[in-house]
């Protein structure tokens, strides 16, 4: 009867240890999978505002010139355009054709105006909080981006360089293993510059 009782107390605490070390497993690969999921979402973020500050930027040599810009190399960059920004667009959000229509817009006035975007980018990400509900991700982040503008109206060079930073709320999906911005707000912050 005290084997019996020594086996059962022994079989309960070995079954109690197992439970504790499969569900610390659990754990740490739910928190090995958010800790994947938000260097995801943060590289998502700041690839898509890198697009958006360099993909109106004209393929050489057109970028540093007012040369006409053939229709062929205008219709290959604009699918270079839908290209990109469907890698970090979901297609299934109307965003993604309202980014593309603002990117085309930016190299058609290019192409009207005296004017070349040169160069542009993310200059610092600060991010406030990513939360992250199964495939659903809410992230709120400050980006200081710049951009390179060069205006030839004047019948002279004159170069500008811009910079911000802007508050945004972004929403994210995952698609097919990928995170992907269905939506986003977004105003300036005060700083240098604005009232």
């Amino acid at each position: 009867m005290i084997n019996l009782q020594k086996n059962f107390k022994l079989l309960t605490l070995a079954v109690i240890l197992v439970s504790i070390i499969i569900l610390g497993m659990f754990g740490f690969t739910n928190s090995y999978e958010k800790s994947k999921d938000i260097e995801e979402i943060k590289k998502v973020i700041v690839r898509a505002n890198e697009l958006e500050q360099r993909l109106p930027i004209l393929p050489e040599p057109y970028a540093k010139s007012l040369d006409k810009v053939p229709d062929e190399v205008k219709a290959k960059h604009l699918e270079k355009i839908r290209n990109e920004l469907s890698s970090v667009f979901s297609a299934s959000s109307p965003l993604l054709a309202q980014r593309i229509g603002l990117l085309t817009n930016a190299v058609e006035g290019q192409i009207k105006e005296d004017f070349r975007a040169e160069d542009g980018g993310v200059k610092a990400a600060d991010f406030k909080s990513i939360d992250i509900d199964g495939d659903v991700a809410t992230v709120s982040v400050n980006l200081t981006m710049w951009s390179k503008i060069t205006d030839y109206s004047s019948g002279k060079k004159h170069t500008a360089a811009p910079e911000g930073t802007m508050h945004f709320i972004y929403t994210l999906r995952k698609e097919d293993g990928k995170w992907k911005i269905t939506g986003l707000t977004g105003d300036f912050l005060p700083g240098p510059g604005h009232p």
